[in-house]
């Protein structure tokens, strides 16, 4: 059977599966497939400990697509052929640019740089996640009107006929693997009889979608929960009229194999009771909004003379909540665009004290502990050079002291010591040279 669960954000589509999965786990069912989006993974697997414990959280898999590739890789063996990273691609991309330059009618001028070689490399990447071949590219450059989208078209497909022609029977691509899934799938039998919960999604590209035909043909149940309450009303122009069309393709696989469907519909806010939140939460996006007469205490609007204004405000009401009893980490500040406000707010918080976590995207080559084990195998391999030396013991997971780490790092370039043997010997000259 597939179940659909529907309900705008905060309706409880989530709780709703997870409690669906603690009276299966109870009732002792144990072929329970969750799958979510890869970065709510490590969320979802928390919750289930915490909800069924040590002994019963076995009884689900918690897993992405990408993670379910994985497993049936596991179970029933991995790809013949090796998979191209992303460098080894750029490179064979580049080398299938190169042989068919002067094929090119657009962007012959264009093959030499490396902004262009990523944008084809991002274009495979999308139309292999839709599906589509080079022979369909070319197909739609020979019906189009236009002569510069036709050129355009015709030259995307010409290289990636090339790319593919280098890669063919010699390696397996990245983009491909959700297409690996889907037949990997539909020769074993990892989905028989097992209970598939869907939560997270808004939508999914084609390859998704036919492995979502072959869970929803060969599983018992299959729940998906989709954020929508317009379902069915056949509004194209609705806020979420992309979902209805994702829930009514997932309808017609259903009906393809005579699978009963049911829905449940979820009508009830459950973040918030406040009225004034719950008015706005209906009609903000709503052309056919209620009015309210009241004065709202929870909802207000202030109108800044720019961002500065804007994020001085937001603190100053921020500090009076503190000085109510709310805690800073009740607190939340959101943003657009987090980048062009992001200055402005550490300034805001900074000026009026008040503690506060940034939630920007950062590269873990930049993390401390990261950092260390770097700079310790580069004392290794390089016969500790004094800057490695230097760069690991300025990642504070060392016992120097600043004061410490300032007056070695004055008395390795006052006496030039550099590589192990020179790291190896005491010291025993002064930090302030030869007086």
């Amino acid at each position: 059977m597939l179940n659909f669960i529907f309900g705008r954000s905060g309706y409880g589509k989530t709780e709703y599966c997870f409690s669906e999965i603690k009276r299966l786990v109870m009732l002792g069912h144990e072929n329970i497939l969750l799958l979510t989006p890869e970065q709510y993974n490590f969320t979802a697997e928390k919750r289930l400990l915490t909800m069924l414990g040590e002994s019963r959280v076995n009884c689900v898999q918690n897993l992405s697509f990408t993670r379910l590739s994985n497993e049936l890789k596991r179970l029933y063996g991995g790809d013949t052929l090796p998979v191209l990273s992303k460098g080894a691609k750029a490179v064979l991309m580049k080398k299938a640019i190169d042989a068919v330059k002067e094929d090119l009618s657009v962007f012959s001028n264009k093959t030499q740089m490396i902004s262009f070689i990523k944008a084809v490399t991002d274009i495979y990447d999308e139309m292999r996640s839709c599906d589509k071949s080079c022979q369909e590219i070319r197909a739609a450059a020979n019906s189009v009107d236009k002569k510069l989208l036709s050129g355009k078209l015709a030259d995307i497909s010409t290289i990636i006929e090339k790319y593919e022609e280098l890669t063919g029977g010699l390696y397996l691509d990245p983009a491909d693997e959700f297409a690996r899934l889907f037949h990997k799938l539909e020769q074993t039998r990892y989905l028989e009889g097992k209970t598939v919960f869907i939560d997270g999604f808004n939508g999914f590209v084609a390859n998704e979608f036919k492995i979502l035909d072959l869970i929803i043909r060969d599983c018992e149940n299959v729940y998906i929960t989709l954020a929508t309450d317009t379902y069915g009303q056949n509004n194209d122009y609705s806020l979420f009229a992309y979902i209805d069309k994702t829930a009514a393709s997932l309808y017609a696989i259903a009906e393809k194999y005579n699978i009963k469907v049911n829905i449940v519909d979820l009508t009830e806010n459950r973040r918030t009771s406040d009225r004034f939140l719950l008015a706005c939460e209906k009609g903000v996006y709503s052309n056919q909004a209620q009015t309210v007469s009241d004065r709202p205490e929870s909802v207000s609007i202030y109108k800044a003379k720019d961002i500065s204004d804007e994020c001085a405000y937001t603190a100053l009401q921020i500090k009076k909540m503190l000085r109510k009893g709310l805690m800073a980490r009740e607190i939340a500040v959101i943003c657009r665009d987090a980048e062009k406000y992001r200055n402005e707010l550490s300034y805001a918080f900074r000026k009026y004290e008040i503690p506060f976590f940034d939630d920007e995207r950062q590269s873990i080559s930049s993390q401390p502990l990261i950092v260390f084990v770097t700079y310790l195998l580069r004392c290794a391999v390089y016969s500790f050079r004094s800057e490695d030396v230097l760069s690991l013991a300025k990642t504070g997971l060392t016992r120097l002291e600043n004061r410490d780490i300032s007056s070695l790092e004055n008395y390795i370039y006052m006496w030039s010591i550099n590589g192990i043997k020179k790291w190896g010997s005491d010291f025993v000259n002064s930090t302030k040279g030869f007086t």
